[in-house]
């Protein structure tokens, strides 16, 4: 079911925020969305502490974070990045009513691990 949002000019300029971050992170107008995570949650420090603390093998880097304003738009730009090829948890419904902020960061591979690592390193 396609969720009605509440507040479009807001998830616009929330997806482009988004889009020119990872653009100026990675240098270039053509941006691998597949070396990026995204997600929401109520409380962005408690989300990133979690994030380093269970991705030992993946160092977070260009974290940013943008109010939503409600769970519902967070979730839409959130299912939108996904589409671009954002990563994300490969299970839903960790979300409740508070999570209105939607969170982006780069993953940078600790350690060589394949081609896709000696990529991204090369053109980080």
């Amino acid at each position: 079911m396609k969720r009605k949002p509440n507040n479009i000019r807001k998830i616009a300029s929330i997806k482009g925020a988004i889009t020119k971050h990872i653009k100026s992170s990675m240098g270039t107008v053509n941006p691998r969305y597949s070396l990026w995570y995204c997600g929401i949650t109520n409380d962005t420090e408690r989300r990133k502490a979690e994030h380093n603390v269970r991705k030992k093998d993946i160092k977070i880097e260009f974290w940013k974070s943008f109010n939503a304003g409600t769970m519902n738009d967070a979730q839409i730009i959130e299912t939108e990045m996904f589409s671009k090829g954002m990563k994300n948890m490969p299970y839903k419904g960790g979300a409740n009513v508070g999570s209105k902020n939607v969170y982006v960061f780069k993953m940078t591979p600790r350690g060589l691990e394949g081609i896709e690592d000696v990529i991204s390193i090369l053109f980080s």
